[in-house]
């Protein structure tokens, strides 16, 4: 499906409207890929911030 200027233009007002929603929660919200979502966000300058999540268990504590 090929998307107009304004589709994106209301994708990137989602976007800037949800700003604690990951790419992909909306992607999901939206009914459209992540892929769509990732070009349209980079068309218009727009990003998230990159979480990493570490596993506690990989690490031990020395003394414990």
């Amino acid at each position: 499906m090929r998307t107009t200027n304004s589709t994106h233009e209301r994708i990137a007002e989602y976007i800037r409207a949800h700003p604690g929603m990951t790419f992909q929660s909306m992607a999901s919200k939206l009914g459209i890929s992540l892929q769509t979502l990732s070009s349209v966000a980079k068309e218009f300058g727009l990003s998230r911030p990159v979480t990493i999540n570490l596993n506690e268990d990989a690490f031990s504590v020395k003394g414990k």
